[in-house]
């Protein structure tokens, strides 16, 4: 691993991500709407997944290792509001994996936001 730092990084806002959604959960506050509280974790965890990107560019396992790369794209695939930041992970993603899970999750998810139809089928709305 290459970036220690920048995995730990990126753990802590995994770590961060799941703690509010579990707490949203727990309180019954998660399913009506986005909830403000989520959306404040998601952007803050766009913005710092943006500032790795920069600095590393796409968080390989080679560079931050299986977890964090693991969290990085889940970061990514949370950052809802952000859907430039989602298009550059992708490009980083495809560029890096080539057509992966993680690229049709991805991709299929940016389509659902950009009212687009999905390729893959990944994406339901209850």
């Amino acid at each position: 691993m290459k970036h220690p730092v920048i995995a730990e990084k990126l753990l802590r806002l995994a770590a961060a991500d799941e703690a509010c959604r579990q707490r949203l959960v727990a309180t019954g506050e998660l399913f009506g709407g986005y909830h403000p509280e989520m959306q404040t974790v998601h952007e803050e965890n766009a913005a710092a997944l943006r500032l790795v990107m920069r600095k590393i560019g796409y968080p390989s396992v080679s560079k931050v290792g299986v977890k964090a790369n693991e969290a990085a794209w889940l970061v990514a695939q949370h950052a809802i509001s952000k859907p430039a930041l989602m298009e550059a992970y992708l490009a980083a993603v495809l560029e890096e994996e080539g057509v992966s899970v993680r690229a049709a999750y991805l991709s299929d998810r940016i389509a659902v936001f950009r009212g687009r139809g999905q390729l893959y089928g990944t994406q339901f709305a209850w």
